[in-house]
């Protein structure tokens, strides 16, 4: 008889029947923590769905066996030949099913899945397993060691990929859920968030943003290199106005709400005069100082000098890169289009401030409607849909 409770056999919402099986399958996930330096038997059990004990007493078998060292203290020090033994390794394809038994265990599964005819995607999602672990260089049963690391790893290797990528990574997402479902991890049908099987918008242009704090610290830069660019870099973020937008701007329509600022721009890519709304008392600042500026002179429009539209873009798209460059970006995107990327960098920093509201963002970014929007940048967060029903029902 075992001396483990059926009901106790779940490892991260992972099921396994045979007693000796969950036994040898809990160290493994213990072990494979400690290899990533998560020693503290609290903080595994709470990965794992396990209490400090119980995680402290497999702790003290795998010291017995020779696999991890604890101190005087009873702590665990260190791990031994461990390291070596699981450390991701990048290996040609058949190598890579045959030294994962969660991979082999996988392909086996594919290849008689309906009716013992194998999935005809079955390649296609090896291939995009492999590409997750390369990029993550991480082995597949640290990955799918609990519900909550596919998850988190998820999330990590998304944000890689748009580094990399302009595609969709909604394969490698739905080929994560599928390895971790063949080797026990189940959603349960119907479940929301980034594993529910539904195919995500996540935007041709979502990786085209930057944070707050790096906005600030554009506009900072810019204005070392020259006025003109600090100031130039945050109108563009605050009205996500397009190149030809910025230099349409008149100075003889800007009109003071006291509150707010307004100003017209025509965007010839729809073929509108949008007007833009400055809320941001820094922004209306420096759209006041250049207008005062410009008009004293004798001059309508707010950055031109005196230069035509292409050789002031050129010195400009010269200048951002420069910005790009000293902000530590690396994306292709900022570099060969440096003054459009201020676009997309405005619309996430709106999205970001307005949870997502894309009816507004639309409005006052110049899209036609929001589907566009969804389109370019992607739909809603999970966190940000769960984040706005939970403030609704709190206030009932």
């Amino acid at each position: 008889m075992s001396d483990i409770h059926k009901s106790r056999q779940r490892i991260g919402g992972r099921k396994i029947d045979n007693p000796e099986e969950y036994k040898k399958a809990i160290k493994q996930a213990i072990l494979d923590r400690i290899e990533k330096g998560i020693y503290s038997p609290q903080t595994i059990g709470e990965q794992l769905g396990k209490d400090r004990s119980t995680i402290y007493r497999f702790i003290q078998e795998l010291a017995s066996d020779g696999k991890v060292k604890l101190g005087e203290s009873g702590r665990v020090e260190k791990v031994e030949a461990l390291v070596e033994q699981r450390s991701y390794e990048a290996l040609e394809m058949d190598a890579f099913v045959q030294r994962y038994p969660s991979v082999k265990k996988w392909v086996e599964d594919m290849q008689v899945r309906i009716d013992g005819k194998p999935l005809s995607e079955w390649q296609q999602n090896l291939a995009a397993i492999k590409k997750v672990c390369d990029l993550l260089k991480i082995t597949p049963e640290l990955l799918i060691g609990s519900k909550e690391s596919v998850e988190q790893f998820t999330r990590t290797f998304i944000l890689e990929f748009r580094k990399i990528s302009k595609n969709n990574p909604h394969l490698y997402v739905m080929a994560l859920r599928n390895l971790a479902m063949s080797n026990g991890i189940v959603w349960p049908r119907g479940a929301g968030g980034l594993m529910s099987g539904k195919k995500i918008g996540f935007g041709q242009y979502a990786h085209i943003k930057i944070s707050d704090q790096q906005i600030k610290q554009g506009i900072s830069l810019g204005t070392a290199i020259h006025k003109d660019v600090g100031d130039w870099f945050a109108i563009a973020t605050e009205t996500c106005a397009r190149h030809g937008a910025m230099h349409t701007i008149d100075i003889s329509r800007i009109e003071d709400h006291d509150a707010y600022l307004t100003l017209r721009a025509f965007e010839s890519k729809t073929g509108k005069t949008w007007t833009k709304y400055i809320v941001d008392p820094a922004v209306q600042q420096i759209i006041m100082r250049r207008a005062a500026a410009r008009k004293s002179i004798g001059l309508t429009d707010l950055f031109l000098n005196g230069k035509s539209a292409k050789d002031y873009g050129l010195w400009m798209n010269a200048q951002l890169k420069e910005v790009y460059r000293q902000l530590g970006l690396t994306e292709k995107y900022f570099f060969a289009h440096p003054t459009h990327a201020l676009r997309h960098i405005g619309a996430h920093h709106w999205l970001r401030l307005t949870n997502y509201n894309y009816s507004l963002v639309a409005k006052i970014g110049g899209w036609e409607d929001e589907n566009t929007l969804k389109k370019c940048y992607g739909e809603m967060p999970a966190e940000v849909v769960i984040s706005e029903l939970h403030k609704a029902r709190s206030q009932m």
